[in-house]
């Protein structure tokens, strides 16, 4: 069973003196990490990609020092005493937690560099048995009350890095498909789900092993074992579609070729769900007017009819224009 991420709510802790205590806008922690959530075939890139890590307390006007602390944790944070050696690693800790810069005086802003996540942990976070599911960073704040031994304990909003293995729903419907001249317009029918980030697009000329317009992704891949590239099943032709705006038009087609299309689900770390039921679809050459009216045995061929024609050639016009909206609509 897969642990719940501590939110960035359950890291904040009360103060113990009120005169001290620092609000969530005093506050900020953050990394440079283009990936903050991690999946299955992301991982190993991520884990491996050093990021800086940057803690910022405003104190504007405070003339007493003051003490900071940019620490991190996979759940809850490393006592006072765990830290007093910077920068650190626990050992042998649960959660395992260190830090990573202290300052000491009026100064508000402590920073990390190169920091990566296979170094931070000492161990490969995308192996199935780690023991955690999220990184935590955030900026800890100590000062002494009246003078005294007694300190303040404020701690700031983390950051978190995001370990997520489970893959979004497969769609249960064939995307809608709709022929145009040497492309396929798709909709999407939209995955009611919580952990739909985006959606994908595939296609291929049918290969005419089934007509039941099941899709043959095989396994969902929920086991971890299969990449996004298994799930695709051969579909090598892909384009991203906005879960906002569920939309793709497929161009470069050839006419009068039959197509098979599917799409899957991304979640937010980039994990993909297996493939849709297959859709087909056959591109068509699209007609414009004067090819479709002569292709109905439109007899105008252009200016003002005269005598008996004149309402015959308006008729057909319509005729022509009507067949051709309705032509254009299916196309």
């Amino acid at each position: 069973m897969r642990r719940r991420s501590l939110t960035t709510l359950g890291l904040l802790l009360v103060a113990s003196s009120a005169a001290h205590a620092q609000t969530e806008e005093d506050y900020q922690t953050s990394i440079d990490l283009d990936q903050t959530a991690i999946g299955i075939d992301n991982c190993s890139l991520w884990t491996n990609t050093a990021f800086a890590v940057d803690g910022l307390l405003d104190r504007t006007g405070e003339t007493q020092d003051f003490e900071l602390t940019l620490g991190w944790s996979t759940g809850e944070m490393c006592s006072r005493e765990q830290l007093q050696d910077c920068p650190l690693v626990v050992q042998n800790a649960s959660p395992e937690c260190g830090c990573l810069a202290q300052g000491t005086g009026l100064a508000t802003t402590l920073r990390r560099e190169n920091v990566t996540l296979v170094n931070l942990l000492e161990m490969d976070p995308c192996s199935a048995d780690r023991p955690y599911d999220a990184v935590n960073f955030y900026l800890r704040y100590y000062q002494s009350t009246d003078g005294s031994d007694t300190t303040t304990n404020d701690v700031g909003f983390a950051t978190t890095i995001d370990f997520d293995f489970t893959r979004p729903p497969a769609p249960a419907q064939a995307p809608n498909l709709s022929n145009a001249d040497a492309a396929l317009r798709v909709t999407v029918p939209e995955v009611d789900s919580n952990d739909v980030a985006r959606y994908e697009v595939c296609y291929r000329p049918a290969t005419g092993v089934s007509d039941d317009g099941a899709a043959d992704a095989g396994a969902d891949g929920s086991d971890g074992t299969m990449s996004n590239d298994d799930l695709r099943a051969g579909f090598s032709a892909c384009t991203r579609v906005s879960a906002s705006d569920p939309r793709a038009r497929i161009q470069g087609l050839e006419n009068d070729v039959v197509y098979e299309v599917v799409y899957a689900t991304f979640d937010a770390a980039e994990n993909r769900s297996a493939n849709s039921p297959i859709a087909r679809g056959t591109p068509a050459e699209v007609l414009d007017f004067a090819e479709y009216y002569h292709s109905v045995n439109g007899a105008e061929t252009g200016g003002c009819a005269q005598g008996g024609e004149g309402p015959v050639g308006l008729l057909l016009l319509f005729v022509g224009l009507l067949g051709l909206v309705r032509f254009r609509s299916h196309a």
